[in-house]
């Protein structure tokens, strides 16, 4: 077994166990063989007289790209205008035989589908008679614009875009940290909290407000830039001085009761 046809064999396993999904757009044509025997020309021309024995039609053009992309394992989406003919039936029954999807073929009323026949006697080609699809219109054009964006897209030719997310999309953007549904506003009368240092989890968290208690310590709130609400951690920051004493002498322990004479 030579190297070339080992690659061909590697390349073929490798699009079977894949399965691509390829999209062919183009001209489509329908084939024929009609094979049989001559044996004798006719009289009223020098001309072979073919006695018919079998008669061979298979996808052509674009169609024969479709039919081997699928033999290699892949899912093809046949994109192209027909006509609404015998041909064009038959072409049809052909690409979905060899099984590639034609629901994408736009069929064009009153149209002709592109034929090649040829006719073979013995081990020659006698004549061949083409049947060509004339040039399509600006509305025919529109028309597999929009089967071609269908085909890529995986929808039905003619159903609307959906611009939801699915569920599993939705669930894979949690998984990756995305945020897929909107933001709810927040009411203006209720305060924003200030950002602060981040936790484990990537977000900011509320920055704690200046100390009312000089027990938590008043160098947090210095070096937060604030001020303590309480008069104790005021104090606290002020040095000692030492106060006069009273000419009364040391005062009791008791705070005298309002409105009783001292």
């Amino acid at each position: 077994m030579t190297a070339d046809v080992r690659m061909v064999r590697r390349v073929v396993d490798t699009i079977a166990a894949r399965q691509p999904v390829v999209v062919v757009v183009g001209d489509v044509i329908l084939d024929r063989w009609t094979v049989g025997a001559a044996e004798r020309v006719s009289r009223e021309a020098p001309a072979p007289v073919v006695r018919v024995t079998e008669t061979i039609a298979v996808p052509g053009g674009a169609a024969n790209t479709a039919v081997n992309a699928r033999a290699l394992g892949a899912d093809v989406r046949m994109v192209a205008l027909i006509g609404d003919d015998e041909t064009g039936r038959v072409l049809r029954d052909r690409l979905e035989a060899a099984g590639v999807d034609t629901r994408w073929l736009v069929a064009v009323p009153g149209a002709t589908t592109t034929s090649k026949d040829r006719i073979v006697g013995g081990d020659r080609v006698v004549v061949r008679v083409d049947d060509l699809a004339g040039p399509p219109s600006a509305a025919d054009t529109a028309l597999l614009a929009e089967a071609t964006a269908a085909a890529v897209q995986g929808r039905f030719p003619g159903t609307p875009r959906h611009h939801r997310r699915s569920r599993r999309s939705r669930r894979r953007g949690r998984r990756r940290g995305l945020r897929l549904r909107p933001r709810r506003r927040r009411r203006r009368d209720r305060p924003r909290p200030r950002a602060g240092p981040a936790d484990h989890r990537g977000r900011r968290r509320a920055r704690p407000r200046a100390l009312a208690c000089p027990a938590a310590g008043p160098r947090h709130a210095e070096r937060r830039g604030r001020q303590p609400h309480c008069s104790a951690a005021t104090s606290a920051r002020v040095p000692d001085v030492p106060r006069p004493s009273s000419p009364l002498g040391k005062r009791s322990s008791r705070s005298p009761v309002r409105g009783t004479p001292s």
